[in-house]
């Protein structure tokens, strides 16, 4: 605190009030070290650097311009410094920039201290950062100090007292006298002049011992204040002799004063007026000579200037005649220049076309290709999805019938249920070629439904658990939010990416390791995480994990299993979802894989029930009920037509109890079949891709026969695009089930064609003599016209027999006779039939999102009422197909 005078005034200040324990906390600390012997530091500049660089120079000559109270030449100095250290990101000059501009700031904007205070923050960090002690006290005294002249003494006192701990394991001595004065003076604002006494005389054992002259006369103004506070003439007087001893000699007009206030102390009124006089005299002397010198200094200046400006002009003119002649010399050379340049641009110009010309010959030859290419993809996918789906198909069914039948010991019951999952794995991947293959070619879409978070996870961890438990390892989850949190989910996406999460995570983490699935709850986010303890991840593999088919290069990285594919198709989902997948690995110590999903709440009353969601496969959920037994003696005739010798020892072995089978190996040898038996069968059941005839060749051949043409067909196939579907019904197919199948759902559909085609016979024998009958391709284009009609009224709930015959022009009576002899149903349960086939083409579609719209697209009043048919007609539940 500088000394008050008769011509300076510090702004008035709000004073806070602060905690006394906290102060006399600091006292003591001050006391204790304050009777320590003073040990003068070796090396004064310990915080000095010893370079050279424009950084360090531009800080030596901000202290120059403090030292000179030149502050806006110091403040352009320090700025630059600052800015060269953060250039060569130099902590060290940093941190001494920022507390020199802390400095600056402080005397500059007198009375507003707490501007500095955000630059000595700063620095404070940075020297814990560096672990400088020294430097870390100094802004926590400059700090303290400028709170302590704002009046926040509260603040003061948080920055006070941690310097002073640190003070008391340093020897900084420098620094303990700077708190030690700044402390006593607060002692003395706030009525405390003994103590504060106390503390100016330890300061001033420590100036002595550091030979700082000027802190000395300093404190022994500071201590005649106190004596002047205190009523004790005696005592100032000796400390103002002591004052005029030591440090700078003392101009007249501070002696005066200082004479009057011990005058005014003693009650010497006379005396005290005497010297007051004196003072102002002085003072008045003091302003008329500095005026002088003033007016003298303003007058060499101005004449310095005119002198500077004289010189300035002829420099100005010089530079413009050599100006003028640059421009000229330039000017000449930019102009050859241009023509140069016109020249090589002309010729360039005639190189670029032809190159031009050759480079749009070859984008057109390779955008050739790669259509080509994208064809022959298209067809391998194909091809891959037909060659697989049918020997998974005779792996996971009889498997599933063997394990069903609960007559086989329990080793071989396990081995069953191994080959069993590990057929359902390769059933997994080839589902994941072809999700991946839609996926980018946008073809799919979110199937959202309400769904309470932690019944599907629990669920959906139950196979991993036995898979956990079997290799030793520790499988938990840890599910923080509501048991009750609802979500708008497609489930089945966000399972098969926590499937190859989870799978990943097992695969990679040794016996005794642990996984876990940690959920929590976000602003509008689901937060999931999979922690393992596995082998990580090698830093150079990191990046490209979720790239597709990437393999690790790294030397003795495992090489079983992993196709690049997984995390790929996760990714994929992940990003269909609007979410976000990502991964952090340590080496040695295991993986972290995090995924952020959009959160919709719904409410909890409206979710959907599980079943079917998770299931693993079709042939998991077989069950052969005894209402799909036929009990005739007299068994209904199938034509198996099928390729496959292991699929046709299958079918044998599911049908053969129900029905008399007779099985060929294509198209054409089902011909000669027809060609030479005595009876046509009730139903054919055929493949869509064999040898020598397919699927398609058949259904041809046998629309156009006399006899055939009415015999119901389905078909049995692993082509699963629906382009195939709608050929394959175009040319009259009753049924189309993909591979790999459901016991239950093949013999529901033969029951269902076979229903049919005993309603259609028996109305035959039953009707009235008939009509001359149409020829084949007439009836076909009359049936078309007629499911045309009944789709495009689809969605009209009033949709009837009457208003059927209407639209097609027909009595009721006609319309009736006419759908019974060409389809064996009665009009309303065609109806029925082309509302079934529409759903089932858009659940295929993925149309609908859920079995309200289902319904309602095509008219059909209730949910239930649809799903109960559906099950009926086609063996499994229409929620099954929306997932």
């Amino acid at each position: 605190m500088a000394q008050d005078s008769l011509y300076t005034h510090w702004p008035t200040v709000q004073k806070s009030t602060f905690d006394p324990a906290q102060r006399d906390r600091i006292f003591q600390v001050l006391q204790e070290i304050g009777s320590r012997p003073v040990v003068k530091p070796k090396d004064a500049k310990a915080n000095a650097h010893t370079g050279n660089t424009p950084g360090w120079e531009a800080l030596k000559e901000t202290n120059v311009f403090i030292g000179q109270r030149d502050f806006p030449e110091a403040t352009r100095a320090v700025n630059k410094a600052l800015g060269l250290a953060r250039s060569s990101q130099d902590r060290k000059l940093e941190m001494q920039a920022l507390g020199r501009i802390g400095y600056i700031s402080r005397e500059v904007f007198l009375g507003k201290s707490l501007k500095a205070v955000p630059y000595h923050e700063e620095a404070l960090l940075i020297a814990r950062e560096l672990q400088d002690t020294s430097m870390e006290v100094r802004q926590l005294l400059a700090l303290a100090d400028n709170y302590g002249q704002a009046g926040r003494y509260d603040r003061m006192l948080e920055y006070a007292e941690p310097a002073a701990m640190l003070l008391q394991t340093k020897d900084l001595p420098a620094e303990l006298m700077q708190l030690t004065v700044q402390f006593g003076l607060f002692l003395l604002d706030n009525d405390h002049p003994k103590a504060a006494e106390k503390l100016l005389r330890q300061a001033m054992q420590i100036a002595h011992a550091l030979g700082n002259t000027g802190m000395v006369q300093h404190l022994y103004w500071q201590l005649f204040y106190i004596y002047l506070n205190l009523k004790d003439a005696d005592k100032a007087q000796v400390t103002l002799d002591s004052v005029r001893a030591i440090g700078k000699p003392l101009s007249a007009e501070s002696l005066y004063e200082s004479y009057y206030q011990i005058e005014k102390v003693k009650g010497n009124r006379e005396e005290a007026l005497h010297y007051l006089e004196q003072a102002y005299r002085f003072i008045g002397e003091s302003y008329s000579q500095r005026n002088a010198d003033q007016l003298a200094s303003w007058e060499t200046r101005l004449r310095t200037r005119e002198k500077e400006l004289q010189l300035e002009n002829q420099r100005v003119l010089l530079e413009k005649q050599r100006q003028t002649r640059r421009w000229l010399y330039g000017l000449i050379g930019l102009v050859s220049l241009l023509l140069l340049v016109a020249v090589y641009a002309w010729y360039q110009q005639r190189q670029a076309k032809r190159a031009l010309s050759q480079q749009n010959q070859l984008i057109e030859q390779q955008s050739a290709e790669l259509k080509e290419l994208d064809q022959l993809k298209s067809r391998f996918f194909a091809n891959v999805s037909h060659e697989l789906r049918t020997p998974l198909t005779l792996i996971l069914g009889p498997l599933q019938q063997a394990l069903e039948q609960g007559s086989i010991d329990e080793r071989s019951a396990r081995l069953l249920k191994t080959a069993r999952r590990n057929a359902q794995h390769l059933l997994t991947f080839v589902n994941e070629i072809l999700d991946l293959s839609k996926l980018r070619s946008a073809k799919t879409e979110l199937q959202e439904q309400p769904t309470v978070l932690l019944d599907f996870l629990k669920e959906m961890l139950e196979p991993f658990q036995a898979m956990a438990e079997s290799g030793q390892i520790d499988l938990q989850l840890d599910y923080q939010p509501a048991a009750s949190w609802t979500l708008a989910l497609d489930r089945i996406k966000l399972l098969k990416i926590l499937n190859n999460l989870l799978s990943n995570a097992l695969k990679f983490t040794p016996p005794g390791g642990q996984i876990t699935l940690i959920v929590e709850q976000g602003e509008k986010e689901l937060c999931l995480q999979v922690r393992d303890t596995g082998s990580g991840i090698h830093p150079n593999d990191l990046p490209h994990v979720f790239d597709l088919y990437y393999q690790s290069k790294q030397p003795g990285a495992r090489t079983e299993g992993g196709t690049g594919i997984g995390l790929a198709l996760s990714r994929e989902l992940t990003s269909l979802m609007d979410g976000k997948l990502w991964v952090e690995s340590t080496p040695g110590k295991g993986s972290i894989f995090f995924l952020r999903l959009p959160a919709r709440e719904v409410d909890p009353g409206s979710a959907f029930p599980l079943e079917s969601a998770l299931g693993a496969s079709m042939l998991e959920q077989v069950r052969v009920t005894p209402e799909a037994q036929v009990q005739s003696a007299e068994l209904p005739q199938l034509l198996i037509v099928e390729d496959n010798t292991e699929l046709q020892d299958f079918l044998r072995a599911i049908l053969s109890e129900n029905y008399s089978l007779k099985v060929v190996g294509n198209g054409q040898e089902a011909l000669d079949y027809l060609s030479q038996a005595d009876q046509p069968p009730d139903l054919v059941l055929t493949d869509l891709m064999m040898p020598v005839m397919d699927g398609f060749q058949l259904v041809e051949n046998l629309r156009q026969h006399e006899i055939w043409r009415r015999l119901p067909v389905i078909l049995l196939t692993a082509r699963a695009d629906r382009s195939d579907r709608i050929q394959a019904f175009r040319i009259g197919i009753d049924d189309y089930l993909i591979k790999p199948f459901a016991v239950e759902e093949l013999q529901v559909r033969i029951e269902n064609a076979l229903r049919n085609q005993s309603a259609r016979r028996e109305w035959a024998e039953l009707a009235d003599p008939p009509e001359p009958k149409l020829e084949v391709s007439e009836e076909e284009s009359w049936l078309q016209q007629l499911e045309d009609c009944v789709v495009e009224n689809l969605d009209n709930f009033q949709l009837n027999v009457d208003r059927l015959a209407e639209l097609m022009d027909l009595s009721r009576t006609a319309l009736y006779r006419r759908i019974r002899e060409a389809t064996g149903l009665s009009a309303n349960q065609y109806i029925q039939e082309v509302r079934l086939q529409q759903a089932r083409n858009i659940l295929e579609s993925g149309q609908v999102k859920n079995l309200r719209e289902l319904a309602a697209a095509v008219g059909m009043r209730t949910s239930d009422y649809l799903s109960r048919l559906y099950r009926e007609r086609f063996g499994k539940s229409p929620a099954e197909e929306l997932q």
